[in-house]
């Protein structure tokens, strides 16, 4: 049963706002990397006028293996 080998993945938003007065924050930069080196790059997003961006495929973690994003 050849078939093609499944990745996992998980999908990521991210709202920006700001602290106190919870306003959303147009053109802030989401920079989406490894937390483990070599810390690659994941994403370079930016915000739109709602403090939101789309939402971002990222590798998740399988059942027989740990993987840190």
């Amino acid at each position: 049963s050849g078939g093609i080998p499944l990745t996992p993945t998980g999908t990521v938003q991210f709202r920006v706002f700001t602290s106190s007065a919870n306003i959303p924050v147009e053109g802030a930069t989401v920079i989406v990397r490894k937390q483990d080196p070599p810390y690659e790059l994941l994403g370079l997003l930016v915000t739109d006028q709602s403090g939101q961006q789309r939402n971002v495929k990222l590798p998740a973690e399988s059942d027989s293996g740990q993987q840190r994003v």
